[in-house]
């Protein structure tokens, strides 16, 4: 058997244990003995490492093919497949996963010429980009706003519905549910956005003449209060009583101001903050905080809490009682009653 022979049997026997028959079994070694076919794509692998059309990954992955080509061609080193591609993954800083890939890729470009692209910093295909389905998304959220708030979890529900199941089935998309960091990201590619609540035009009018002559004649009134109460400066320490002067209908001259300590529930006191469309337009509103309930303990400057020995008057904060308690009138009157008594006291 001459030397020409006997390095042709002996890389047969090595392709054989390279235990190549399960990494491509449709004829991969016989494609690995075609040494013209391999210095071809060497070739090919050489103009392709130069061309600055391909990105550096897609550059140093062709490094890789190129490198374990050359070392499975050099005789001189006789390496067989398997060790030459764990030889250019150890140069490149890599171990046998990496091998295993740079013989894939090299063994795809021997049977179709292809390149080892990639989908790093690419778009992934996302069920929105079927126009039907976001259309129909799109409908079902605008629809959903009308009526409320849009939150992240309306779009698992929907996503979950059995009519969304059923479209996502006619087009063979599987989609069973999506998590609420999915339903976020849709929402914005569908030009929604988490922001505070816009609004539209004012509905109530706070500029009618009855509302200002009020606002007037109510400050005239507390100028001439403010003459008759006993006040402190914002240290806490006493001003001088005030002297008297006449007062109208022989009325008392000194006068004690009388504040709450309140809590108070408004009526449009809601949440501001939700999702709506970039391209949405602001619904009217109405304008301040609408009807309130408010649940209050009476102050004063010079004694405190108003009250008489242990009899006082509060309210606690059981929002249903209160609200009973307002609507019917008669507790709250009686609490003003109560107050009223124990000031005369």
């Amino acid at each position: 058997m001459g030397a020409a022979q006997f390095k042709d049997l002996r890389r047969r026997v090595l392709m054989e244990s390279a235990e190549l028959s399960h990494v491509s079994p449709d004829g991969t070694p016989a494609l690995l003995c075609d040494l013209p076919k391999l210095h071809a794509a060497c070739a090919a692998l050489r103009a392709e490492v130069g061309n600055k059309r391909l990105d550096l990954v897609v550059r140093r992955r062709i490094q890789g093919m190129l490198g374990l080509l050359n070392l499975y061609l050099d005789e001189g080193l006789e390496l067989c497949w398997r060790e030459a591609s764990l030889v250019v993954s150890k140069t490149q800083g890599h171990g046998d996963t990496h091998a295993r890939r740079i013989r894939e890729w090299t063994l795809q470009f021997l049977q179709s010429e292809a390149l080892p692209l990639h989908r790093l910093s690419q778009a992934r295909w996302t069920v929105l980009r079927d126009e039907d389905v976001a259309s129909e998304i799109k409908m079902a959220m605008v629809e959903k706003a009308k009526k409320g708030f849009v939150r992240a979890e309306d779009l698992v529900d929907l996503v979950a519905s059995p009519e969304m199941q059923k479209m996502f089935s006619e087009k063979g998309i599987c989609k069973a549910s999506i998590s609420k960091t999915t339903a976020t990201r849709w929402l914005k590619n569908l030009d929604w956005r988490y922001q505070s609540a816009r609004n539209g035009m004012y509905i109530d009018g706070h500029e009618r003449e009855d509302v200002v002559a009020y606002r007037h004649a109510f400050v005239e009134r507390w100028k001439t209060y403010g003459m008759r109460f006993h006040q402190w400066d914002d240290d806490g320490h006493e001003l001088p009583r005030p002297n008297g002067f006449p007062v109208p209908d022989g009325l008392p001259f000194r006068l004690v101001l009388i504040t709450h300590d309140e809590s108070t529930f408004f009526q449009n006191d809601h949440r501001k903050i939700a999702w709506a469309q970039t391209t949405s337009r602001p619904t009217p509103q109405p304008k301040g905080d609408g009807q309130s309930i408010m649940i209050s303990d009476f102050l004063t400057s010079e004694w405190g809490r108003l009250c008489d020995g242990n009899e006082s008057v509060h309210c606690h904060l059981f929002p249903f009682l209160v609200l009973t308690c307002f609507q019917g009138g008669s507790d709250y009157l009686q609490g003003w009653q109560e107050s009223r008594w124990i000031f005369r006291r």
